[in-house]
């Protein structure tokens, strides 16, 4: 303790920090609040604005971008988001790339490297691959019949843009769950403490897609 040369460990940085902040990989109650946050910014975003947006929209990632503004972040580079996304999960890896992505993304949030600007980023990141795959699907529906609501109940019936997800049981085994529709209920959002809290917000962009790919 009194050997100079002794140092405390050092505050985690990039990918580390996110994953250590974000609601996603932590549990009980640091979960809850953590949640509670990223909630509390999808509250302040209506789903109709989205799907106006949306359905205005031609970038690649449509939904980040979409999203980003609609959070008041339009600094957000849609390129960092993805390269977090690629290595978001624990055990994926990651680098000096990913590192700098999230310096930035915490920068274009207003510099502040707490868990409300960590709740934002995950908020990104989990709808980048995600909402992207349940556009595509919806989009090869563009013709068939029926409302957009009807559309996207028949793509997230068939296909979700998520299949499965992860848990570990009270005795440490990790236990693949199947995600789709069960008993004629959606799960496709997941269930419980842990659902999507943007499924409405998600929807909403999908549906903007699907009004651009019928109207052209």
């Amino acid at each position: 303790m009194d050997d100079p040369r002794s140092q405390v460990p050092p505050a985690p940085t990039g990918m580390e920090w996110l994953r250590a902040c974000v609601s996603r990989f932590a549990g009980g109650g640091t979960h809850a609040r953590r949640r509670a946050l990223a909630v509390a910014e999808l509250a302040a975003v209506e789903p109709a604005s989205l799907r106006v947006a949306a359905a205005a929209e031609t970038c690649r990632d449509l939904a980040v971008r979409v999203l980003a503004d609609a959070l008041g972040l339009p600094g957000v580079s849609t390129e960092d988001v993805r390269l977090i996304a690629s290595v978001y999960h624990p055990g994926s890896g990651g680098g000096p790339a990913q590192d700098a992505a999230v310096a930035r993304l915490v920068a274009a949030c207003g510099g502040a490297p707490d868990e409300r600007t960590a709740a934002r980023i995950c908020l990104l990141v989990q709808a980048c691959d995600a909402t992207a795959a349940l556009i595509a699907s919806t989009r090869e529906r563009a013709g068939d019949a029926g409302d957009a609501d009807a559309v996207l109940a028949a793509v997230l019936h068939d296909d979700p843009p998520v299949r499965h997800t992860r848990r570990v049981t009270a005795g440490g085994a990790s236990v693949r769950v199947e995600l789709g529709t069960v008993d004629g209920v959606s799960t496709a959002f997941g269930s419980g403490p842990r659902a999507c809290p943007g499924k409405e917000h998600a929807l909403a962009i999908a549906a903007g897609a699907l009004d651009a790919a019928r109207a052209r």
